[in-house]
């Protein structure tokens, strides 16, 4: 009999886990992973092959990041034609779309803002290789490719310097 018990709880969990294991290998992960913008849309970062995209992990009580921000709305602003777009990405603070609305209006800020449960986020920042500090930015060319990475702030001629020659 207690083999018997045995041998169906073994069966048992083995059948519930399957359902399981199949969501967590079928959700996007990174790159393809839908990530909820303050404005209301769906996004992927994979969305922007074909463009400049600086994917840059802040959070609204880290001065450095508050800091930059002035100047990534410049960039944003200056070089959006050219096919360059920041991706803010709201990391290590509870999911508040209403107020990180506030936040964004009060910075006026012209680049989107994806939001979420802080362990997705930290897969979108895996994805992309880590983030290690706040600010972290990751530069990716039009295909898609982080080809430069920085901890702390951004200025109008770094940028300058290392986005112009990806256009």
């Amino acid at each position: 009999m207690k083999r018997q018990l045995g041998l169906v709880l073994v069966l048992f969990v083995f059948f519930v886990s399957i359902p399981f294991n199949r969501v967590a290998a079928e959700e996007p992960t990174g790159r393809d992973m839908p990530l909820n913008t303050v404005a209301g849309e769906v996004v992927r970062i994979s969305d922007y092959l074909g463009k400049v995209v600086l994917v840059n992990f802040w959070a609204t009580w880290c001065d450095p990041c508050i800091e930059e921000i002035p100047e990534l709305v410049r960039f944003q602003e200056a070089y959006e034609k050219e096919g360059f777009t920041i991706i803010g990405v709201n990391y290590m603070e509870k999911p508040n779309r209403e107020r990180l609305s506030q936040f964004s209006k009060k910075f006026g800020i012209n680049y989107p803002i994806v939001y979420g449960n802080p362990a997705r986020m930290r897969k979108v920042g895996k994805s992309l290789g880590g983030v290690y500090g706040l600010p972290t930015s990751k530069l990716l060319d039009r295909e898609g490719k982080v080809v430069r990475s920085l901890v702390g702030n951004w200025t109008m001629d770094q940028l300058e310097d290392k986005v112009k020659p990806l256009f």
